[in-house]
């Protein structure tokens, strides 16, 4: 049977390292116009021009912040939207800030004798993100995959912690009521699907231990994802789903902490999952994950490894967390 294609409108990442000589444009952005070698640079210093520019028509944008490693003033923007700064040649921390606007990090690492030229296009008004409350959570995009030994119906219900947003195909009071396959599709009145969707919003308070996870750069991100995702036994397929849905989220900020929740704490923090037939494997997995300004040296968390015996149930989800 052919299956359901569910198409997502992916933003355009940008990396983190930029040994890149140019950087994809997004809504809001950096990239690199020039970068030319300079032998009268001194050795060992790098220039740095910068040209900050209005996401709404493109104009000039006065009076941006330039800071190096959080602690170095480097200047502001004049009127044209110009900076000229000289640096010394090593990985910098650079942050752009944008008068009552939006905040650029990225980490870039300038050579020897090199001239560089920067264009910036950001927003002049800051972006306020959603705010859910300390305790509060929105999960989403929550997938959930079955895979049974043979052809079999199969009865799906979700208890979120407060009550569902959106659910694809429409849930019912008995729950999804399918036809699972071995392959992984799944039928419902006489469509097939790739997964079962739902999201859902939770006002009560939950005990996930943000004190434990990991801190990603952007530039890390993929290599991150699909070395943990494989850890805990996820196909080349879901995690193609899991990446290409978190992947540009994440890349918008330049570090993220990042914590998971697993089969149990998914069960007690955000949503229980009943499956009939029972399974005889289940992997859940929910990410929350926040942006962080710098390096706040986590400890790691401890990723299990779920084998997949029988009929298993795949689900993953997650959040940003504030």
């Amino acid at each position: 049977m052919t299956k359901l294609i569910v198409l997502f409108s992916i933003l355009i990442s940008f990396s983190a390292y930029c040994n890149e000589e140019s950087m994809p444009e997004r809504p809001d952005y950096w990239r690199v116009l020039k970068k030319d070698k300079d032998t009268t640079i001194n050795i060992g210093e790098s220039v740095i021009n910068f040209i900050v520019l209005n996401k709404f028509g493109k104009k000039p944008l006065k009076d941006v912040e330039i800071h190096l490693n959080s602690t170095q003033y480097m200047g502001k923007t004049d009127s044209t939207g110009h900076l000229k700064i000289k640096v010394k040649s090593t990985k910098h921390r650079i942050c752009a800030d944008a008068l009552l606007g939006n905040s650029f990090i990225k980490y870039f690492e300038f050579k020897s004798q090199y001239n560089y030229t920067f264009e910036i296009v950001m927003s002049p008004i800051r972006e306020v993100r959603p705010n859910y409350g300390h305790n509060e959570t929105q999960p989403k995009k929550p997938v959930i995959y079955l895979y049974p030994k043979h052809k079999q119906n199969v009865n799906v219900k979700v208890i979120p912690k407060d009550e569902f947003l959106f659910t694809y195909p429409k849930y019912t009071e008995n729950g999804w009521d399918v036809i699972a396959y071995p392959d992984g599709e799944i039928e419902y009145e006489n469509k097939t699907y790739n997964y079962l969707f739902w999201e859902g919003v939770s006002s009560e308070e939950y005990t996930i231990d943000m004190t434990k996870g990991f801190e990603v750069d952007s530039d890390t991100l993929i290599e991150f994802f699909e070395h943990t995702l494989t850890k805990i036994g996820l196909t080349t397929e879901e995690q193609a789903d899991f990446i290409t849905y978190w992947g540009p989220k994440l890349q918008e900020n330049q570090l993220n902490f990042i914590h998971f929740d697993f089969n149990e704490s998914y069960e007690k923090n955000i949503a229980q999952l009943k499956v009939t037939p029972q399974p005889n494997s289940f992997i859940r997995i929910f990410m929350t994950y926040h942006y962080i300004d710098e390096l706040e040296y986590t400890e790691q968390q401890t990723i299990p490894t779920y084998k997949r015996k029988g009929f298993t149930v795949v689900e993953w989800g997650g959040s940003y967390r504030n």
